[in-house]
């Protein structure tokens, strides 16, 4: 099973019962024990099921190359799998502002409305506003929280909630890490709001270097934080990269 990490211990109180031999004395209920001049024990149940938000976060971008399809395929793979381990699921999808959320449920039917939504919608949104994201990420008890975005903006994690448990899947394309082989193609420009026809080395250069800082900035707050992040790059390893990426979870 694998309860992507969740913290904790997982129990949920069960019944109250007298003490025997094999009891565990840590569950000694004292204050029911002095009353009845006899000892009790709290009986404790797991609680194997969990309540888990995907989050798709995306902007312009995504429509570059097959950015969405491998979006959706991700997590699709996680939200299915979460399912059959009776999970309860919710979605979120975001740009700037919330755009769709459903509430939890354990329900198929949620992928398959949630699929033709996300098909259909298009954003002009230039990059994902992740401090109006993080906003919406308090819920009633800490929650484990699935991100599926670029990350190829500038992040401040430390206005996350600290109570969930967080794990980022990075969506791109190996291109847009290194310019290099793609000067004469028509692309975004790092501030998504021209479009750059001819590339010079200068541009190229300057370009891999801030991309490379930002990776290696949302890397390092991640690692701070042990939030776990995976990064996809090509569509046809999503399931061995999430295989292995999740793995030890």
């Amino acid at each position: 099973r694998h309860n992507f990490g969740i913290k904790g211990d997982g129990l949920d109180f069960k019944e109250l019962r007298e003490y025997t031999l094999d009891s565990d004395v840590r569950f000694i209920d004292w204050k029911i024990s002095a009353k009845f001049q006899k000892p009790f024990i709290k009986e404790y149940q797991s609680d194997t099921s969990f309540t888990i938000y995907f989050v798709l976060a995306l902007d312009k971008t995504i429509e570059f190359e097959d950015k969405k399809e491998m979006m959706f395929e991700a997590f699709s793979l996680l939200a299915y799998s979460s399912l059959k381990d009776e999970d309860r699921i919710s979605v979120l999808l975001f740009d700037d502002e919330k755009r769709a959320f459903y509430p939890p449920s354990t329900q198929e039917e949620l992928l398959l409305d949630f699929g033709k939504l996300f098909e259909a919608f298009q954003t002009e949104v230039k990059r994902v506003n992740f401090n109006e994201l993080f906003k919406h990420l308090h819920f009633k008890t800490p929650a484990i929280v699935v991100i599926f975005a670029d990350f190829l903006a500038k992040v401040d994690l430390s206005k996350l909630n600290p109570e969930n448990e967080y794990i980022f899947i990075g969506i791109n394309k190996d291109v847009e890490f290194d310019l290099s082989e793609y000067q004469s193609h028509t692309i975004l420009n790092l501030d998504r709001q021209v479009v750059v026809e001819e590339l010079s080395k200068r541009m190229i250069d300057s370009y891999n270097k801030k991309v490379a800082q930002l990776h290696e900035e949302l890397k390092e707050q991640c690692k701070k934080m042990q939030i776990r992040y995976i990064n996809l790059t090509d569509k046809s390893s999503i399931f061995q990269k999430l295989l292995l990426g999740l793995s030890d979870v």
